[in-house]
């Protein structure tokens, strides 16, 4: 028996549309678990590069050892999502969201603060993994195939004081 495990893929249209929304806005990836695949670790950390903001990783994403980048994955965000000052000077345009929302109280907490902006998530099986009922758009895609799509077509990336701000807290 030969089984076929197609991967799903945004059109390309869809994809050119999603990276100007996305390309040079203060943009956060956030990562919580999920069976992304081998190659998602990489892809992201490329898609993270590209856009120019950091990335949230949950203990359970597959994100925090390896050996991709992880210059822009941020892992010990708790301590630093807790503090008032967060909720101003670190207020995203943008939410790009793969896997199951990620366990952290703190993070949660700082998203549900953030809903009048757009919240992407990203599911290949097309289930709703939004319990704080904050996604504008759900994208059923493979989360390393649609990493490396958006990638190739981002044509800017946020500013660099954006990125530099996470990376100081």
């Amino acid at each position: 028996v030969v089984v076929s495990h197609p991967r799903l893929s945004l059109p390309p249209e869809e994809c050119a549309t999603l990276a100007r929304e996305l390309g040079g806005g203060k943009g956060l990836i956030v990562c919580g678990w999920g069976e992304h695949g081998p190659d998602f670790p990489e892809a992201i950390a490329a898609l993270a590069s590209k856009l120019g903001c950091a990335v949230l990783a949950d203990p359970l994403s597959g994100l925090r050892f390896g050996s991709h980048g992880r210059d822009d994955i941020l892992c010990r965000y708790d301590a630093f999502l807790r503090r008032g000052s967060v909720q101003e000077n670190l207020r995203p345009d943008w939410v790009l969201r793969f896997g199951a929302m990620p366990v952290s109280k703190a993070l949660q907490q700082f998203l549900a603060a953030l809903p009048a902006m757009p919240h992407i998530v990203v599911d290949a099986g097309g289930r709703w993994p939004d319990p704080l009922h904050l996604a504008t758009r759900l994208l059923r895609a493979d989360p390393a195939l649609l990493c490396r799509q958006l990638a190739s077509v981002i044509e800017a990336a946020a500013p660099s004081s954006w990125r530099a701000a996470f990376q100081a807290e």
